[in-house]
């Protein structure tokens, strides 16, 4: 039963190492499991430094710095003290990471018995990044990740065989990693009725407490002083609204920047989910 506990990630093979050190217990224990967090820390750093370098083609010195700051803002580091939390977020930068490769490498447009090394390589890399995520333990973290990944599929989408070959390699993943998902279901059947798990508490998540922790790193009752929220986010969401309206003024623009115009579609989603009960989507 305790496979289906959150946080137990008993599959995980990357926890496999921390037996020993915490059958021993005391500091090492400690020690280990903060290795295995940062370990996995420096894992999404390097997922989203390569997005950057090898498909958006930035500078190296500016993706170092772009990938370093993911880590700096208060709801990332909030989740250290759920380490299963951290290790399902680390591999969604690798997914993404994948499947653009699929989409921007036109190998993967020809017959699929003509694909050489590096083509299945990328597509079972693919495949073996979205069982790790799973088995890590924090499971609607994937869940919700797979909804934005399936945006930029969407998005992004110019060839019948390289949309069946990014979803077939997501459901694959999702499949070889149901052993750890049929027993995280029924444990939720068993607690359903937990106190604080309501659609009442899910709304008091407004979408100012979140952009708070994220860009304020001295508000620390993010949940109810308002009162702090930092210009940043302003000049954030002004930034957004230029990307939204300037494919109302140049069509071009849908052509040039899926993957931009995607990204904010995704940001559009999450900010109305983040608004939780009053929000469209959150139904």
């Amino acid at each position: 039963s305790h496979l289906g506990g959150r946080g137990m990630a008993a599959l995980y093979p990357f926890n496999w190492w921390l037996y020993l050190p915490t059958y021993y217990g005391n500091g090492i224990s400690y020690l280990s499991h903060y290795i295995n967090v940062f370990s996995h820390i420096l894992i999404a750093m390097f997922g989203i430094y390569y997005i950057l370098v090898k498909i958006n083609k930035v500078d190296k010195d500016i993706s170092l710095l772009s990938s370093t700051l993911f880590i700096l803002n208060l709801r990332f580091n909030d989740f250290i003290r759920y380490p299963n939390g951290i290790e399902a977020i680390s591999w969604i930068p690798w997914i993404i990471f994948f499947i653009l490769r699929i989409h921007t490498n036109i190998s993967f447009e020809k017959n699929i018995l003509k694909f050489k090394k590096n083509e299945w390589l990328t597509i079972i890399s693919l495949i073996f990044t979205v069982q790790l995520s799973w088995l890590a333990g924090y499971g609607h973290f994937t869940y919700l990740s797979f909804l934005m990944i399936g945006v930029l599929l969407i998005f992004n989408f110019k060839n019948i065989q390289v949309f069946l070959l990014s979803s077939a390699s997501l459901l694959i993943g999702t499949i070889l990693s149901v052993g750890n998902l049929l027993p995280i279901k029924q444990n939720l059947h068993t607690r359903n009725n937990q106190i604080g798990r309501t659609i009442e508490w899910a709304a008091d998540n407004s979408v100012l407490s979140y952009f708070e922790q994220i860009f304020n790193p001295y508000n620390v009752d993010i949940f109810r002083n308002f009162i702090t929220f930092p210009g940043f986010v302003i000049l954030v969401m002004f930034s957004s609204c230029f990307l939204i309206c300037k494919p109302l003024t140049d069509l071009n623009f849908f052509k040039k920047n899926k993957l931009l115009f995607s990204f904010t579609f995704i940001f559009i989603f999450l900010l109305d989910l983040s608004k939780g009960q009053s929000g469209f989507t959150f139904t």
